[in-house]
């Protein structure tokens, strides 16, 4: 027994004394090939997680009496990183003398950011907005982040059927939403509720209404004006009876808080999580 562990002892000394000088053959004998700077893991992980990015103005144009369709793309040429229909970027530019930076949910479906073009709707209110609806020129260059959020379809938390709850401003992540159901991209019902005081105050009707597709109803609601077509007063739990079952529903709320005031005291009799 003594002398078993003796001999394999002794190999191990002839292994660990033959260990440089195998090293130092295997060097020798290998290829020439020097290794890369950056490794695809690295790229991919570059583009699905940039960071800040340089982005250039590259289209503007007027959606609605208080809103401009922003577009944009990369400097530097590459596509922007994936998200979720419903995210939102933060823009960082510089008015005057003063750095300012704020949040802007994305208007265009995930299949541009392949194209190289981001689209941001921007309502004409506060500082850095009224900046970007009445002096920003195309051509202007910002920083804008990678995009993140929590308001998009989940398949695990949310129901098939899916409402969307939209005031002013608040329409621009459901136009994302919306165009990534009719490309195939994400697998719902959605019904869009668009409330505004009056028809000058619809941001992308004209987008909206070109929007078919066998589970996409889009409901406007005018709360200053009469019109064929369209519901009067403001989105309200009985009106939202009329074409939903509420409890079998997930809802999607974007809008001004005083419509998040209102509607949280409309459903409070339904216990909607």
């Amino acid at each position: 027994m003594n002398f078993k562990k003796q001999i394999f002892g002794f190999m191990d000394m002839l292994r660990f004394k033959k260990l440089v000088p195998n090293r130092r053959e295997a060097l020798a004998s290998g290829a020439n090939t020097p290794l890369p700077k950056e490794y695809r893991t690295n790229q991919l992980a570059q583009r699905l997680h940039p960071g800040m990015m340089e982005v250039e103005l590259v289209n503007k144009r007027k959606v609605s009496s208080g809103m401009v369709e922003l577009t944009f793309k990369r400097v530097d040429s590459n596509a922007f990183p994936f998200f979720r229909a419903g995210q939102y970027v933060s823009l960082q530019g510089k008015v005057g003398t003063s750095v300012v930076s704020r949040p802007y949910s994305i208007v265009s479906s995930p299949r541009q950011a392949l194209e190289n073009k981001l689209i941001l709707g921007v309502e004409n209110a506060g500082f850095f907005s009224g900046y970007l609806n009445d002096e920003a020129a195309v051509g202007t260059r910002f920083r804008m982040s990678e995009p993140s959020g929590e308001f998009h379809y989940e398949t695990l938390r949310d129901t098939k059927k899916i409402v969307c709850l939209a005031g002013g401003a608040g329409i621009t992540p459901f136009l994302s939403m919306a165009q990534s159901l009719i490309q195939g991209d994400e697998d719902y019902e959605m019904t869009l509720f668009y409330g505004a005081r009056d028809t000058k105050h619809l941001a992308f009707k004209e987008e909206l209404d070109k929007m078919t597709h066998k589970n996409l109803k889009v409901i406007y609601v005018l709360s200053d004006e009469e019109k064929e077509g369209y519901e009067k007063g403001f989105i309200s739990a009985k009106l939202i009876e009329k074409y939903v079952d509420i409890k079998e529903s997930t809802f999607f709320l974007c809008g001004p808080q005083p419509m998040y005031d209102f509607l949280e005291k409309e459903f409070a009799p339904y216990s909607l999580p």
